[in-house]
């Protein structure tokens, strides 16, 4: 949704050269101001470019790193806007993800004295504004789109027959009310009926010949007899391109299903599907396309047997993969979809864990605990302690303190019970740290001395350098710092003997 709008604000170039992406993006920035060059790491996942860390932005926790990416699009967007007026259009607002929505109020709040124009398209919702908490925002206007009059959608109804059957089209009147009385106010509906209606190749002077017509009685059900129409070829490209999601690339869809045939005779099944009005040109140079509408990707694709979508759903993870840990690293969350969504119980375990990995690191907390909780089922008993320290400091971070005391509990027995003596200890360090920040220091104190006697009888200086750590915290939220600089001090010099091992414990 965001990557091609700020790709080109910030006119980051088409080329294949990503060193040359790196180069031209950062003195962009640099025309603004020094620090925000500095910054443009944070940009990596925003325009799709690899943007190693530097001295400055490595250093920047989860939290840090949220609000610093949306302070620097906030002055990128601020410098654009001083050159001119701005519409950003976003559509589908109704699938946004909560780090989106965030960046999202930041942006509208930030340009609400600026001349941009924020338009964006969701299906209704029983809050206003979609639901997504901008309807307080300044300026704010909501245009509904209910069903078409009758006067309008007999002008939709006009410009498509002449579309199809050219400007000096004859309709019978007897056509026009069926398919406005048929379509009742729905644009889409109404434009398929006629795709349809010209598909059977019927005249649509003839009051009669229509008629004969064994025309669906659904818009669900008319969709689906326009794609069977297809040939079998282009049908089936249709199916697989369904399963990739609303857009999707030529060469992508052949990658996934490279029985299709070569890239140029998958290419000639879309222009087909095209003609027949399913799909729109997207992207002219990346041989991208777009069903012309969610319901005729969610027609083609319910259309697919469980098996073969599961089947497809693993292929098109295989192929994200087949491009390199780089290519991985961007599209964990669209290999965490496809593969949930496959038969390959090891890839769903990998990639859902690590795409809540990522979340977390990029303070998506909502999303990271969904992966979390939705995997922890699938993880063996030896491995799932983890997921649900994990879990636990989501939790904590969504304010969930008592359920996440409850996770690092489980995880505490969990690990007991798998004889996972390093587990256990780091999973009552966890818990001593969310008893700390609650005020329950007794209970802290208590829980950090289970982790260092664990620690110590494991010999695991890096677990006991963190309790140390841990330990000089809590003296110092209680004002005993003589004994806060001894456990800081005996924890500096575990940390300096074993370097950046000792930082694993964490």
């Amino acid at each position: 949704m965001w990557r091609e709008a700020w790709r080109t604000l910030l006119n980051v170039v088409d080329d294949d050269d990503e060193v040359l992406q790196r180069r031209e993006l950062t003195r962009r920035l640099g025309a603004i101001s020094r620090d925000h060059a500095r910054r443009a790491p944070l940009l990596a996942a925003v325009v799709g470019i690899e943007l190693r860390d530097n001295d400055l932005t490595k250093s920047f926790d989860a939290k840090l790193r949220k609000t610093s990416l949306e302070s620097l699009l906030v002055d990128i967007l601020r410098a654009r806007a001083a050159t001119g007026p701005i519409a950003i259009v976003l559509e589908d607002c109704h699938w946004i993800d909560p780090l989106s929505r965030d960046l999202l109020e930041e942006l509208v709040l930030a340009c609400s004295s600026l001349p941009v124009l924020f338009v964006l398209a969701y299906r209704p919702a029983a809050e206003p504004g979609g639901g997504l908490g901008l309807e307080r925002t300044p300026y704010f206007h909501e245009l509904s789109l209910g069903e078409l009059d009758a006067g309008d959608a007999h002008l939709v109804l006009q410009a498509k027959l002449e579309q199809l059957f050219g400007q000096a089209v004859k309709t019978a009147p007897e056509l026009i009310e069926f398919v406005i009385e048929r379509a009742q106010g729905n644009p889409f509906y109404l434009e398929e009926l006629v795709n349809y209606i010209h598909g059977q190749g019927v005249d649509p002077a003839d009051p009669a010949a229509f008629r004969r017509l064994d025309i669906p009685d659904t818009l669900l059900r008319l969709v689906q007899s326009r794609i069977d129409m297809l040939a079998e070829a282009p049908r089936t490209a249709l199916k697989v391109a369904s399963v990739v999601g609303r857009t999707f690339e030529t060469p992508f869809v052949h990658g996934v299903y490279p029985d299709l045939g070569s890239v140029d005779e998958v290419h000639a099944r879309f222009e087909l599907a095209r003609e027949a009005d399913l799909v729109r040109v997207d992207r002219l140079e990346d041989r991208s396309w777009l069903f012309r509408h969610v319901v005729a990707r969610d027609v083609a694709y319910d259309s697919l047997p469980f098996a073969m979508r599961a089947i497809l759903h693993d292929r098109v993870g295989a192929y994200l993969e087949s491009g390199g840990p780089q290519a991985v690293e961007r599209n964990l969350d669209l290999l965490a979809y496809h593969y949930w969504l496959g038969d390959d119980q090891a890839k769903k375990r990998e990639f859902a864990v690590r795409a809540g990995i990522a979340a977390q690191a990029r303070y998506a907390n909502d999303a990271a605990a969904d992966y979390f909780q939705r995997v922890l089922p699938l993880v063996p008993d030896d491995e799932r302690a983890g997921v649900l320290r994990r879990l636990g400091k989501v939790l904590e971070l969504r304010g969930g303190w008592a359920d996440a005391e409850a996770t690092y509990r489980e995880a505490i027995e969990l690990s007991l019970s798998v004889a996972d003596d390093a587990e256990q200890a780091r999973a009552h360090a966890d818990l001593a740290e969310s008893l700390r920040k609650q005020g329950r220091f007794e209970d802290s104190r208590q829980q950090l001395a289970l982790a260092s006697e664990i620690f110590t009888r494991i010999d695991d200086d890096a677990g006991l350098g963190l309790v140390l750590h841990l330990q000089g915290t809590l003296a110092s939220q209680q004002g005993q710092y003589d004994a806060a600089r001894t456990a800081y001090e005996l924890s500096l010099q575990i940390r300096e003997r074993l370097g950046e091992r000792a930082l694993a414990a964490c």
